[in-house]
């Protein structure tokens, strides 16, 4: 099973249409690998298994019954925590945001979705810097393909401070 987690997000789709493998067994593997690296790590905030794992058991039955909804069906995904995403708390890296749970989803979720690919958890987001300076990097969008591996991410870097009014940083 451990093979699965390196598999790329097209491979991946192939295995699950062709029945090779299960939507359920993907997700089991990822789950399995996030138990043993994330104690050390903390690149994974939100983890929504419980979820991840019904998603994968509908895709399954929809591929039972030849209902294939696209091009990414069963396949596994993150969600970085400043993406909105229904029904699961979206912090967006801040504390006032700490117990906001969306009720629609950004758009780049909304699409993914509509591919039916299942998010199996949240990497993590740093706080904004004030004034209006959000950090450059997070260690959770970087440290996931690495470590925990996954096909498929919904992820954004700032890479320079936002200006103020002028154009000034």
């Amino acid at each position: 099973m451990e093979e699965l987690i390196y598999a790329s997000a097209s491979a991946l789709a192939h295995a699950i249409r062709d029945k090779q493998v299960s939507s359920e067994e993907v997700i089991e593997a990822y789950l399995k690998r996030v138990e043993a690296v994330n104690p050390q790590l903390n690149a994974v905030v939100q983890l929504t298994a419980d979820e991840a794992l019904a998603q994968a058991r509908q895709a399954d039955a929809a591929l039972a019954r030849k209902e294939i909804t696209g091009p990414l069906h069963g396949v596994p995904m993150t969600i970085k925590d400043q993406f909105d995403t229904v029904g699961v708390i979206s912090t967006a890296g801040t504390k006032g945001r700490a117990a906001f749970v969306p009720q629609h989803d950004a758009t780049a979720v909304a699409r993914l979705r509509a591919a039916v690919a299942s998010c199996w958890g949240r990497p993590t987001s740093q706080s904004l810097r004030l004034p209006l300076r959000p950090t450059t990097s997070s260690t959770g969008g970087r440290t996931i393909p690495t470590t925990h591996r996954v096909p498929l991410a919904v992820a954004a870097a700032v890479r320079r401070p936002l200006s103020r009014p002028g154009g000034r940083p």
